[in-house]
């Protein structure tokens, strides 16, 4: 991929230690479905030793008109460096620099990969999801 460097080693490393999980019902259902609704996209962030299940921040999400699940953005911490023109598509989804996210202390350059408008279809939607958006 061009205007990326990524330490895969130290990637993967971090994504081992790596347990600051939101225990939300949105980031729970985001976790648990994310591989079976974007395999392409998970299969893209494994090669470059990203846990597609651990982003480091996921927006709010919302019902749309349709009822499906938004996600505005999904964010994954990658070790290296990248340039902010990179702009990469799977499924439907648009991959790019993050330039806004919560700050890390690391010893390494890192940059944070943002997925936009990540949507899961109303059919795959739990009743108590659904109530909690309502509410």
């Amino acid at each position: 991929m061009d205007n990326i460097e990524i330490d895969m080693g130290k990637t993967k490393k971090f994504y081992k230690k790596y347990k600051d999980f939101c225990t939300c019902l949105y980031c729970e259902f985001y976790y648990s479905n994310i591989k079976k609704y974007y395999p392409n996209l998970c299969k893209f962030l494994e090669e470059i030793n990203v846990d597609p299940v651990k982003p480091f921040e996921l927006s709010l999400p919302y019902l749309d008109d349709l009822g499906n699940l938004v996600f505005p953005f999904a964010q994954y911490l990658v070790i290296g460096k990248a340039d902010y023109e990179f702009t990469y598509y799977i499924e439907n989804l648009s991959i790019n620099i993050a330039s806004s996210y919560p700050k890390v202390n690391l010893s390494s350059d890192y940059f944070v990969l943002e997925i936009a408008n990540v949507i899961f279809d109303n059919k795959s939607l739990n009743r108590e999801l659904i109530e909690d958006l309502i509410d």
